[in-house]
């Protein structure tokens, strides 16, 4: 396992602290890894802290909220 403290911070107008959304990471095959609510809230900012070890590999970060979808593709080395 490599890399086991990484932090995400989605920032947006369009985020509400009343939509405390998910922070979903799934590998390349689909397989859900972690699911994450977000470490701090604010209007406009959601910050997530990812605790667990993670292998070297490809992941998809996935937020879902009354606002739309974002996903991101990182890559642990």
């Amino acid at each position: 396992p490599a890399r086991a403290h990484l932090t995400f911070t989605l920032q947006s107008e369009d985020l509400s602290i009343d939509d405390p959304a998910e922070l979903l990471i799934y590998n390349t095959t689909g397989v859900l890894i972690q699911r994450i609510l977000p470490t701090q809230s604010r209007v406009g900012e959601l910050q997530y802290q990812i605790n667990q070890q993670l292998a070297n590999g490809i992941y998809f970060a996935i937020v879902q909220m009354a606002a739309g979808t974002v996903t991101e593709k990182f890559v642990i080395e």
